[in-house]
């Protein structure tokens, strides 16, 4: 009988433990996939220019049409993050929301304080402006040239507000590259050799560095977009040279980031946002599954 008791209570300690192992075993399968998730993301990056509610079109948007992509955004329960924040995760030193975006505005624009600043207090939404500070000088040192939202640049005292705000990141859109000619953008001209072109896109940027940390009290700018679009291998390396972290291009779509890969931030796409287009269109074509 005694024996019999034992039997019967081996075999139920066995078969408590096949089930504690058969639930445990999905459990650990889950986490270890979960981990594995937060190794790589997919990064929607969108571009805005001009806020006005006087026109639209390709490069401007209406206030109200940014809002409502803001909102948007944040059912699809998307979070706008720094890319400075991005480059911190894919170098191991902090940490992201689940589903993370940018959102980026080109050149400066003084109607980015005027009419977007407002939204984005509103919505406590994160964005990167990048500055061609060729443009916010002229608008700070010529009379007449400040606070219209139809044509000013950000002065550098709307770029200390802006950064006061908490919600914006300052980057660099070069000093005085953003034309067509007599160079397209930072492309190298025909009459220069590749040392001159380097040493010439290098003082540029630097002097577009100096600007925003000198007169607007800016961190020393991570993050680079190229002006139109135009890139090239030879000014890439300045870049990476100079220390930008994350550099924009005018490619459309949505990166795939890997922690440990800084090379993945260094030719970052993104959407630009057209005042042409309806709401319900873009959302469509950049956030396609969801």
């Amino acid at each position: 009988m005694i024996i019999h008791m034992r039997k019967i209570a081996i075999a139920t300690v066995l078969l408590i433990a096949v089930i504690a192992a058969s639930c445990c075993t999905p459990k650990q399968s889950n986490t270890v996939s979960a981990q594995a998730a937060q190794e790589s993301i997919s990064l929607p990056i969108v571009m805005y220019h001009a806020v006005l509610k006087s026109r639209r079109g390709k490069y401007t948007i209406h206030p109200t049409e940014l809002e409502r992509d803001i909102i948007a955004y944040k059912e699809m329960g998307y979070t706008p993050v720094f890319l400075r924040e991005v480059a911190d995760w894919v170098n191991r030193k902090g940490g992201l929301p689940e589903k993370p975006m940018v959102i980026t505005f080109d050149d400066g624009h003084y109607n980015n304080l005027y009419y977007a600043l407002p939204i984005l207090q509103k919505h406590n939404c994160k964005v990167v402006i990048n500055i061609v500070t060729s443009f916010s000088r002229h608008s700070t040192e010529t009379p007449g040239e400040a606070e219209n939202p139809n044509f000013s640049y950000l002065t550098w005292n709307n770029i200390r507000e802006l950064q006061k705000s908490g919600l914006v990141e300052i980057g660099n859109h070069t000093h005085a590259m953003h034309k067509f000619k007599p160079r397209y953008g930072i492309a190298q001209v025909s009459n220069e050799t590749v040392d001159e072109y380097k040493e010439t896109l290098r003082k540029d940027l630097e002097t577009a560095n100096n600007y925003l940390t000198q007169n607007a009290g800016v961190p020393r700018p991570v993050t680079f977009a190229y002006p139109f679009g135009r890139y090239t291998k030879e000014g890439h390396e300045v870049l990476k040279e100079l220390g930008f972290k994350a550099i924009l291009t005018c490619n459309e779509g949505i990166t795939q980031i890997r922690r440990g890969d800084p090379e993945a931030l260094l030719t970052l796409k993104r959407y630009n946002r057209s005042g042409n287009v309806s709401h319900e269109s873009f959302m469509k074509k950049v956030f396609k599954s969801d």
